[in-house]
Order: C-alpha cells, then sequence, then structure tokens
C-alpha cells in the first residue's frame, strides 16, 4: 500500500574569509528541491506538493581588542512550493522571502563572564496567503554568559 513519498536533493557550500588578522567573514549558501507524493486514489485535486527553497547566511566579525568585538549578520530565506492547482482543487503550497539582519556588540568582560548586546530587523514576505502573513519585526537582545 502506498502512503507516500518524499524525494530532496541540497546542495550547499561555505567559505570563511580571513584578510586580517582581526577581520572575518563567513558564508553559506544552500539550494533545495523537493517533493512530496502521497496516496491520492487517483484525484486531480492532490497535487504532489514540490518546491525549491533557497537560504543565504553571511557574517563578518571585527576584533576590536582582546575583550571587545563588533559583529553584523544577514540571512535570506525564499521558499517556491506553491502550487498551481485550481482548475483542478485548491491552489496550496507556501511561497516566501524572509530577511533578517542583525549587528552588535560583545564584551568578554573575564574569562567567565560575557555580555553580548545585539539589534536585529526581520522582514517576512509570504506571497502565498495574500501577503496576510506578512511581518517586520525588530530585536533587541542583551545577553550575558557565565561559564562555571
Amino acid at each position: 500500500m502506498f502512503a507516500g513519498r518524499y524525494e530532496a536533493h541540497t546542495v550547499s557550500v561555505n567559505a570563511m574569509l580571513t584578510p586580517f588578522r582581526r577581520l572575518y567573514f563567513s558564508g553559506t549558501a544552500s539550494y533545495q528541491n523537493s517533493r512530496t507524493t502521497t496516496a491520492d486514489n487517483n484525484s486531480l485535486s492532490v497535487a504532489p506538493y514540490r518546491g525549491d527553497l533557497w537560504s543565504l547566511l553571511a557574517s563578518a566579525t571585527f576584533v576590536l581588542d582582546d575583550a571587545s568585538d563588533v559583529f553584523a549578520g544577514y540571512a535570506f530565506s525564499q521558499a517556491r512550493y506553491g502550487q498551481n492547482n485550481a482548475a483542478d482543487g485548491l491552489p496550496l503550497g507556501l511561497d516566501y522571502d524572509r530577511h533578517g539582519v542583525q549587528a552588535g556588540l560583545t564584551r568578554r568582560f573575564s574569562q567567565s563572564v560575557t555580555g553580548r548586546l545585539q539589534y536585529g530587523f526581520l522582514a517576512y514576505d509570504e506571497h502565498s496567503s495574500a501577503h496576510l502573513r506578512d511581518y517586520t519585526a525588530h530585536q533587541v537582545l542583551a545577553v550575558v554568559n557565565l561559564h562555571w
């Protein structure tokens, strides 16, 4: 009895670059295509769920001194899983773009105490929901790490 099948292929690449001692760049790019089929009893209204997912992560860190770093990062994700099945059923699926930017400062007060202050901005745009689930968000984080 066939219940379903999931197939996916993912390709990813990651690189880190240190142009000089105090500056670090890192990046990752990824692509995934996938397809999910389920038992459909020969109904055209149940379409295979297939699509693409793109992701990009990039970050930079600059070491100010032995105790302080500044950092920035960017994250992007794009999914295209919208199903054009309006003729035989419901046009379901998910299409979105998501962006995130962050920046902050890390301070090492001692070997066991580290603090971080960070700001972030996020934007999500979901085409497949007629933009009903779209959002923008701001984040402010203050973190203290204690190592025992």
